[in-house]
């Protein structure tokens, strides 16, 4: 996956603050550190060159350079930690890419535009790229279905396993789920899943699979 377009990128600002601060330069590397104890702004996060800190990442509609994010917004993507490195330098103010942070919001944009237009790969691989941050069912979902499509069957069984044991009554997880058993040929196993949803619902699709698993087994 080309992430470039996913880069997270921040202005760097107050300078003039600190005495270790100076111009940066391009590919210079800089260290973030969250300040959530900071008596100004529990949102700030700190940035360090080797010989100390040297500013803030800008979190004010003042300061935030265009195509940028602010520190409360990257607060919500980063850990503890995290480096950068500066793309663009001034002698007041500095635009960096952050290190193994991706946007998340573009890369869902992108995700879902790929799952509508039938692109099930691509899609599949921004939905798991978005699940190392944000492991929902609903996204896990979303996995399964694009491995379905792709018949990747033994592939999405873990995944529809997983999300059966955070919700074990959705009828559509229960349906991929006897859908990727019945492709297995684990005829028995589908039959009972099939079973459990036409116990709460009178599908005739449903049925249908139902009597298609029955005379496999018989």
């Amino acid at each position: 996956m080309d992430s470039s377009e996913f880069d997270v990128l921040v202005t760097v600002t107050g300078f003039r603050h600190y005495p270790n601060a100076r111009r940066l330069f391009e590919g210079e590397k800089i260290i973030l550190k969250k300040e959530p104890q900071n008596e100004y702004d529990s949102s700030a996060i700190a940035v360090f060159l080797p010989e100390g800190k040297i500013g803030y990442i800008a979190n004010n509609s003042e300061t935030v350079r265009q195509g940028t994010i602010s520190a409360t917004a990257l607060g919500d993507l980063m850990e503890d930690f995290a480096q950068a490195e500066v793309v663009e330098g001034t002698y007041h103010d500095a635009v960096c890419k952050v290190e193994g942070v991706f946007d998340i919001d573009k890369i869902t944009l992108k995700a879902f535009g790929y799952y509508d237009e039938g692109e099930y790969d691509s899609a599949l691989k921004l939905f798991i790229k978005i699940s190392e941050k944000y492991n929902t069912a609903f996204l896990m979902q979303y996995i399964a279905d694009c491995l379905i499509k792709l018949s990747r069957f033994d592939e999405a069984l873990p995944t529809l396993e997983e999300i059966i044991e955070k919700e074990p009554e959705s009828n559509p997880v229960l349906m991929m789920y006897a859908t990727v058993l019945e492709k297995l040929g684990r005829y028995d196993e589908a039959l009972d899943c099939y079973a459990r949803i036409l116990a709460k619902t009178n599908n005739k699709e449903v049925q249908k699979a139902f009597d298609r698993c029955k005379t496999k087994i018989r």
